[in-house]
């Protein structure tokens, strides 16, 4: 008997789109397998919980180091800028871009804050300083903060050739790694007796700045911190810390210059020198909270009787001294008196933030960014300093500030109908007289935006006809509320350990 039937072939139409559904549905689900599952992660199994308080005897020990990493441009090799649109090539270099570091207290304990000019460093590349501390740093903690310059090198990978192209060279970032371990190793060994006067106040926004995402909720607030030397009360360093996105050139420059921040330090270390013995000393400047959007840009600002609103390189100078000038008259002026010997503590943790965000995920798998990932979670990390009249909050990316100082709405549009839960916010919660809250320290997460504000889905907030920036660049809706909890819980456990009472009953 014939092996065919009397209806031909075995073969049916039917088996054919079997087969064809068959293998689609086996992509589909190797292709969820791989965009869901884990993202390599470097270090994998690092985390720190760290809580201590200084119990040395002997006096305020504080050292600084200016060391430059700007990017040597080479023949043929393409330096991508970050911060604007991809394929933005380096033509050459105005300013140099620095890695400058401050290194203050005790001989049993002590912090280093270290700026760098990029547009940020992932949490990654922290950790892989931190793993490069000598034993004679090993009492240190590391916070390395970026100031998010708009005209450095791409550190993170984002603004590379095209979409999909990595714009990261790792011969920059291994040179980086190794300059801003100099600059905190230098701080350290140099340190020397010192006290500190610190001082804050409001530098306002009128031709500084301007919020370009409602609500328009700004913190203007100007602090800094001079460390002088106990014997000469020559200055060793300062800390300036305000808010506001360094892209005062736009993104049509191609010169690598640090912005705003040049002429800021230029300015208080000359400020320094005039009215203090000795020279200016190093001035580390530190953002903060500049989500929202904090920009220079579109902001009319007056010089020598002209009126500029087109980014600049005379705008930025202009905006950098104006900032300096106010922060040296802030401290020249205080009533408070210098603090010889003011408490240290500190609490750092590792904690996991929801990543929600579908190109940072793709980016990840696809090796566009250096960025890991566990059970659809980033890791990053959160701190608290306490130095006695001055407190500091590590956050860890672009964080709102209606978080930090309140004014959270939830809108009209808004994609939750929910209450405020960053609520009651940060800085209340701070117990210095003088409360900084550092962005982009050891990470870039991108905009921490209030949940209660988050727009990713028509209608738009306040029912505007243009839609939301923001939460392109953010992890997802659930960064602000996890963020908050965890800088919340590390206050309360710093205030724990400082065996401080907040100010006013707070």
């Amino acid at each position: 008997m014939n092996a065919r039937s009397s209806t031909g072939s075995h073969y049916s139409p039917n088996a054919g789109w079997l087969f064809i559904a068959l293998s689609l549905a086996i992509t589909a689900i190797w292709a969820m397998a791989w965009y869901y599952g884990d993202g390599e992660t470097r270090f994998p199994g690092y985390g720190i919980d760290e809580t201590w308080k200084s119990e040395a005897d002997g006096p305020l020990l504080v050292g600084a180091a200016a060391v430059p990493i700007t990017p040597v441009l080479k023949d043929g090799e393409n330096v991508w800028l970050a911060g604007f649109s991809e394929a933005r090539m380096a033509s050459g270099v105005h300013d140099d871009l620095w890695a400058r570091a401050v290194a203050f207290g005790y001989e049993d304990r002590m912090v280093v804050i270290c700026s760098v000019d990029l547009i940020g460093l992932f949490y990654s590349q922290v950790i892989a300083i931190r793993k490069l501390l000598p034993p004679d740093v090993s009492h240190v903690h590391l916070i390395v903060a970026a100031t998010h310059n708009h005209e450095g090198p791409d550190t993170m990978g984002l603004w590379g050739s095209g979409r999909f192209a990595s714009g990261t060279d790792e011969e920059y970032l291994a040179l980086l790694r190794t300059r801003v371990l100099a600059a905190v190793v230098t701080a350290v060994r140099t340190a020397s007796a010192a006290k500190m006067i610190a001082a804050s106040g409001r530098a306002g926004v009128d031709g500084l700045v301007h919020d370009i995402r409602p609500p328009r909720v700004i913190d203007d607030e100007l602090s800094i911190i001079r460390f002088a030397s106990k014997s000469t009360d020559s200055t060793i360093a300062t800390i300036v810390a305000w808010s506001n996105h360094p892209e005062t050139l736009g993104g049509k420059n191609t010169l690598i210059t640090s912005d705003y921040p040049n002429m800021l330090r230029l300015g208080v270390e000359g400020g320094m020198a005039n009215r203090w013995p000795g020279n200016g000393g190093v001035c580390v400047y530190v953002n903060g909270s500049i989500g929202g959007l904090m920009t220079p840009l579109g902001v009319e600002m007056n010089v020598m009787g002209e009126t500029i609103k087109k980014p600049s390189f005379e705008r930025a100078d202009a905006l950098g001294e104006r900032v300096a000038s106010k922060a040296v008259a802030l401290i020249a002026n205080t009533r408070a008196r210098p603090e010889v010997r003011p408490p240290l503590s500190l609490r750092a943790k590792t904690i996991y933030v929801p990543l929600h965000n579908t190109w940072f995920r793709l980016a990840a798998k696809l090796g566009v960014v250096d960025r890991g990932f566990v059970d659809s979670k980033i890791r990053t990390e959160i701190s608290g300093v306490s130095l006695g009249s001055v407190d500091f909050l590590a956050i860890p990316g672009e964080i709102h500030p209606e978080i930090v100082i309140g004014g959270i709405e939830n809108p009209p549009g808004a994609n939750f109908e929910i209450e405020p839960v960053e609520v009651p916010p940060l800085k209340r919660r701070m117990m210095g007289k003088i409360n900084v809250v550092i962005g982009l320290a050891n990470d870039e997460l991108g905009y921490i935006i209030p949940k209660s504000e988050w727009d990713e889905a028509y209608p738009n907030l306040y029912m505007s006809k243009e839609s939301s920036y923001g939460e392109v660049n953010s992890l997802g809706p659930e960064t602000g509320p996890t963020i908050y909890r965890a800088a919340m819980s590390v206050l309360e456990e710093l205030r724990e350990v400082s065996s401080v009472q907040a100010p006013d009953g707070r």
